[in-house]
């Protein structure tokens, strides 16, 4: 019996086992002690009285035989007078016979003969002045068991004999036999020595049977040895080989009535009422289970239904309610069942709730995942474009280095040209101040405008180079402004992810204004280079026109000279003229000269603006790729409470509401 109905009832039935059970032992236990009292009292209060019967027997037979002893018949001593007495006496009493005991002991009996009593106590007694009685003896005259019952006989206060009367042997069995107790009650009459004196069974008297002397039952010994030791009391011994309850109660002269019965009969209502006991014992704990198993149902199924609903509970099913009887109910039962019904009521509503929010949760989820894996892709491409800046910004700053290296070769170009004009310009004067001194010069000047026209030569392809490296400069200034308007533009869009990324975007957004800031820098010194490498471009545009010019005439002047058919005049004046344009180019030099100083400061700027410009594009990357790391681990994270959220909606999918 493992529910709790069955416990229930196994315990009830245990209770009004031990309660019924208990009382109907102690009711039993107090009844059969009450009974035994009852009847060890009666047996008792009969032994009693049997005892005062008996004795009153014996008093009247004594005051019998002193009435016959007080008559002066008697007290004669007159045996003939005596005889007659004692003749019309014995009709009248229920004796044997009388007899007169002389002071020698001799005993004259009615039919003439004697006897020698002397010996007798019972005479002896009488003699001494007490009426008296003997026990059971066999008499010497018929060897019967008889009684004898002794008085004195007195005169003037004098005993001068003994009246002693002879009853049957028998007599105290006769009277043992009247005494009953019920159906099977008995008695019998021991003397103080144990010895039977009357007994139901006339052979116990006639053999003077004493237990206390004979090898026997044990429990006889014991109970006639408990007699002897007491004035009265109750034993149990064996009566006819049954169980038999037995009281006695010593007489005056310490002999023993005792009044039994078999045990079976008196404690026949002890087993009527045991019988009783259990019958009634056996109805009230049918009764019992009866109301005890209407009471554990009663019980047990509302807590079988709770176990029920609880069992629906633990498998997620909270669409059974309680049923209406037992939530109608005011006791423990109902307060349990309202419980449950509250429980899956609540149970059911935050269910529901939790539902709803895994809901909404999975969409954010979704919705974070999704804005994750975009900004994923668009922290890919703004590394991607950061990458590439770094890149450009690396060869923004190679071709600066570049630039600067070009610049400084142009610079030393153009000095040397600035110093070729000049000595061209100090030959020139010479030349002119010479030309006059005639033909000795001319062969000095067609060997210096030989070395002019190597100069020149040598000029015209330095301002080549100076022309080819400021378009080359011009296309590096191009390519950093685009490189600033890329970076421009990629600074702004970071911006415009950085304000999406919200709180997480603050430091790239910063990071994206420093970089727009470098690049609108970037931008106006690459301004400023374009519009000096303009001039110089221009500039060097002159020069080259110049020098073109300047080779032309130098090589009409080396026709000339060579032909020899021109004349001084045009030689001084076409010096002259050299003169002044060589002038006007060591000026354009000079201005070259200058402007490719501030075309390498310039350039230098740049530089530096390009390496700056590469230490905040590689801080911009390192904090893209760790942005970039950031943004994985919110894709993780999405993704983790994207399978939270799957995983609480499988969960809350296997309940039923």
């Amino acid at each position: 019996m493992n529910s709790v109905g069955g416990k229930l009832t196994l315990s009830l039935i245990l209770l009004l086992l031990v309660v019924c059970g208990g009382v109907g032992g102690l009711s039993y236990y107090n009844s059969t002690q009450s009974l035994q009292t009852q009847v060890e009292l009666g047996i008792s209060e009969k032994a009693k009285d049997n005892a005062n019967y008996i004795e009153e027997r014996f008093q009247r037979s004594l005051s019998e035989l002193e009435a016959v002893a007080s008559h002066e018949d008697i007290q004669s001593m007159d045996w003939e007078l005596q005889r007659e007495r004692l003749e019309n006496e014995l009709e009248r009493l229920d004796y044997l016979t009388l007899a007169i005991v002389t002071p020698d002991g001799i005993a004259h009996y009615l039919d003439g003969s004697t006897l020698d009593l002397g010996d007798r106590e019972y005479v002896q007694r009488a003699f001494d002045g007490e009426s008296t009685m003997s026990e059971v003896i066999i008499s010497r005259a018929t060897n019967e068991p008889v009684m004898m019952f002794s008085t004195p006989i007195k005169q003037n206060n004098e005993i001068v004999g003994v009246l002693i009367a002879r009853i049957d042997g028998y007599y105290l069995s006769s009277i043992t036999d009247t005494i009953t107790f019920g159906d099977t009650g008995f008695a019998f009459l021991i003397n103080e020595e144990g010895t039977f004196l009357a007994h139901e069974d006339r052979e116990f008297v006639l053999n003077q049977t004493n237990y206390l002397e004979e090898a026997g039952d044990a429990t006889l010994k014991e109970a006639i040895q408990t007699m002897v030791n007491n004035d009265s009391g109750i034993v149990e011994m064996k009566h006819h080989g049954e169980e038999a309850i037995v009281s006695f109660h010593s007489l005056n002269n310490d002999w023993k009535i005792a009044i039994g019965a078999l045990e079976s009969e008196m404690l026949a209502g002890m087993k009527r009422l045991q019988q009783v006991l259990i019958y009634c014992t056996i109805i009230f704990i049918t009764i019992g289970l009866g109301m005890g198993l209407f009471i554990a149902r009663r019980i047990s199924n509302p807590i079988k239904a709770a176990v029920r609903r609880a069992k629906l509970l633990s498998e997620g099913d909270f669409t059974q309610n309680m049923s209406e009887r037992y939530l109608k109910r005011n006791d423990e039962m109902g307060e349990l069942a309202k419980t449950f019904q509250l429980m899956t009521e609540n149970m059911k509503a935050m269910i529901m709730k939790v539902d709803e929010g895994a809901n909404k949760v999975n969409v954010a989820a979704d919705e974070m995942n999704q804005q994750a894996n975009r900004t994923t892709e668009m922290a890919k491409e703004i590394s991607s474009s950061v990458d590439a800046l770094a890149e450009g910004a690396q060869d923004q700053v190679e071709k600066a280095s570049q630039s600067t290296s070009a610049t400084e070769e142009m610079a030393i170009g153009i000095q040397k040209v600035a110093e070729v004009a000049t000595n061209i310009s100090e030959n020139a004067s010479l030349v002119s101040e010479r030309a006059l001194d005639g033909n000795k010069t001319v062969r000095a000047t067609v060997h210096q405008m030989e070395e002019i026209q190597e100069g020149s030569e040598q000029t015209m392809q330095a301002i080549h180079v100076l022309e080819k490296d400021s378009n080359e400069i011009g296309e590096i200034t191009q390519m950093i402004t685009d490189i600033s308007d890329q970076t421009n533009l990629l600074a702004l869009n970071a911006s415009i992810e950085a304000s999406r990324a919200g709180e997480a975007g603050k430091g790239f957004a910063v990071v994206a204004e420093e970089i727009r800031k470098l690049s609108e820098q970037t931008a106006t010194s690459a301004a400023k280079i374009n519009s000096l490498i303009t001039n110089i471009q221009e500039n060097t545009n002159n020069v080259v026109g110049a020098m073109n010019e300047s080779k032309q005439e130098i090589d009409q002047g080396i026709v000339m000279i060579n032909e020899v058919g021109k004349g001084f005049e045009e030689m001084v004046t076409s010096i002259q003229q050299i003169t002044t344009q060589i002038d006007d180019m060591s000026a354009a030099s000079e201005e070259m000269s200058a402007g490719t100083e501030e075309v390498s400061s310039s350039v230098e700027q740049m530089s530096n603006t390009a390496k700056e410009a590469e230490t905040s594009i590689q801080e911009i990357d390192r904090a893209t790729d760790n942005q970039f790391e950031t943004i994985q681990k919110i894709s993780e994270s999405s993704k983790t409470l994207k399978e939270m959220a799957d995983a609480l909606k499988t969960s809350i999918e296997q309940f039923k509401i």
